[in-house]
């Protein structure tokens, strides 16, 4: 059986993805090479804090599920399975480098054994299990050790969002590990709600027909799902794709001991995965939100194309405005604007039209203080920029005092960070040393 094509191919893409745009391989390598010579042992250290060892002697019953579990995915590694003291239902997976061998560690609460059926404690041992498989444990070297820096990751930002949404994708893919590992899919979204929640069956009626019916209910109206599971938004996610692969062929076929799926069954799987999965994309639903994107991306353009010389920084603040406000792939959003630059002016004034009827004061600050931040990335603001930003003021309604102002603010608060000077050395030096080498 092999379960590397169950993988979640959004799961696989964005760790390519990170790979090939970052070069990942020499820093991931680099932090494990360090990590076993400075010879740091979890291991030990979950033995100092009182964790313990589940081995056949102290208990059997976990000890033969672990045995089945192991069985029932054809892993012949070598796993040692901690219970820590907790009232939590919980569990992780680790990777210990050490020289000669890892040490692959899955730790699981106490609370979770006592409260949790065989079948259930089942899914969770898979679905860790499912990390190591995958080398999930190697993207943990990119998270930031230092707790005072703003960012998650040691990524730039943009990498950084790949890194966040692929921590969510990475999930879908262990969670069809765990789904075969238990082999019902009941089970399996018990488990789950009942680690995501804490309650068991006494405090919770854990009818999970009824919680994929009102996720269904709200599959037409992706801002309403956003909006009720902002602060769990993985959970109900999560089990609907479950379910849709407990459904499908594929897991039925597995279950039976084959393999010899089709790629077909396999790639309309994972269509309609990634219909579930794109709800939580960063993308504008309100249509003022829309507006102001397309508002932003479209004057952004042209306020570049006044230049002759198209300069880079203008385009980096454009992207950077469109990742930071609005959507996960900014890309996208410039492509889908510059398809039809023919058209950019009729963009801009429907825009500005909505936004004048529709919007208010907060609105137009906010879309009039971006492309400032455009116009001046490049360390001036030339009279052509200065043209566009106004006009698009005074169809919104706002004087011409009051549009400096916000300008103005603009540059008050970033400056003129960008030497022009020194942009026009740098291309003197680069088209020289062009025709010397």
């Amino acid at each position: 059986m092999d379960l590397h094509r169950i993988r979640y191919r959004g799961d696989k893409e964005d760790v390519e993805l990170l790979f090939k745009d970052y070069n990942l391989e020499g820093i991931i390598s680099t932090s494990e090479e360090r990590q076993k010579l400075e010879e740091s042992n979890f291991r030990n250290q979950l033995l100092k804090d009182g964790a313990f060892l589940l081995s056949q002697p102290i208990s059997p019953r976990i000890f033969n599920i672990i045995s089945e579990t192991k069985q029932k995915l054809g892993l012949e590694g070598e796993y040692e399975v901690f219970c820590l003291n907790s009232s939590s239902i919980n569990a992780f997976a680790y990777v210990q480098p050490a020289e000669g061998k890892n040490f692959f560690i899955i730790g699981i609460t106490s609370a979770a054994l006592e409260d949790l059926e065989d079948l259930e404690i089942q899914f969770i041992l898979g679905h860790e299990l499912g990390h190591f498989l995958y080398e999930h444990n190697r993207m943990n070297y990119l998270i930031n050790p230092n707790p005072a820096s703003q960012g998650v990751t040691l990524l730039p930002s943009m990498g950084e969002n790949i890194f966040l949404r692929w921590r969510k994708k990475c999930e879908i893919s262990t969670d069809r590990i765990g789904l075969i590992a238990c082999g019902d899919f009941e089970n399996a979204a018990r488990a789950m709600l009942k680690t995501a929640y804490g309650l068991t069956g006494k405090n919770l009626n854990l009818d999970v027909d009824s919680l994929l019916q009102q996720i269904d209910a709200l599959k037409e109206e992706p801002e309403a799902l956003e909006v009720n599971y902002r602060s769990h938004p993985l959970m109900p996610l999560r089990l609907k794709v479950m379910q849709m692969f407990a459904e499908s062929p594929i897991f039925t076929q597995i279950i039976n001991g084959k393999s010899d799926f089709s790629e077909k069954e396999l790639n309309d799987l994972e269509d309609r995965t990634d219909q579930w999965v794109n709800w939580i994309k960063r993308y504008p639903r309100r249509p003022l939100d829309l507006a102001a994107m397309k508002l932003v991306t479209a004057a952004g353009i042209k306020l570049i194309m006044t230049e002759t010389v198209i300069m880079d920084e203008e385009i980096k603040v454009i992207i950077q405005i469109l990742h930071k406000y609005f959507a996960d792939e900014p890309g996208d959003v410039i492509h889908e604007v510059m398809q039809d630059t023919e058209n950019l002016d009729k963009l801009i004034r429907k825009t500005v039209k909505e936004i004048s009827e529709k919007g208010d004061d907060r609105h137009k600050t906010f879309v009039l203080s971006r492309l400032a931040d455009i116009a001046i990335a490049d360390g001036k603001l030339a009279k052509p920029e200065a043209g566009i930003i106004f006009d698009i003021a005074k169809d919104f309604g706002i004087q011409e005092k009051a549009a400096y102002s916000i300008v103005v603010g603009g540059m008050s608060s970033v400056g003129l960070n960008i030497d022009w000077k020194m942009n026009s050395l740098v291309r003197e030096i680069k088209a020289q040393l062009q025709k010397k080498y």
